[in-house]
């Protein structure tokens, strides 16, 4: 993916669709400007998915580290089964 990415305004967009298009499965996003200012990003399919996959597998790690900081208390299974009956019984 080029660090730079393509800036056109969105305006130059109906005009050039099928280059722009062109453009995206290869990795290439390119920035849609309106008024001088971005207001949308295209991307390809491919590389949405990666990124997409990549935030998956940072969420997870996210999770593992808070549970390893933060360590819930370990019940054994018998107990866990007697205050499950109480809660039921009550």
């Amino acid at each position: 993916m080029d660090p730079i990415p393509e800036i056109m305004p969105i305006s130059d967009l109906r005009l050039h669709q099928s280059e722009v298009l062109e453009k995206l499965p290869a990795g290439q996003p390119v920035v849609l400007t309106q008024y001088g200012r971005a207001v949308a990003v295209m991307i390809g399919p491919d590389l949405w998915n990666r990124l997409l996959e990549q935030l998956e597998d940072l969420h997870d790690a996210v999770d593992v580290l808070q549970a390893r900081l933060n360590p819930e208390p370990a019940v054994d299974f018998e107990e866990y089964v007697t205050r499950r009956e109480q809660r039921v019984q009550a």
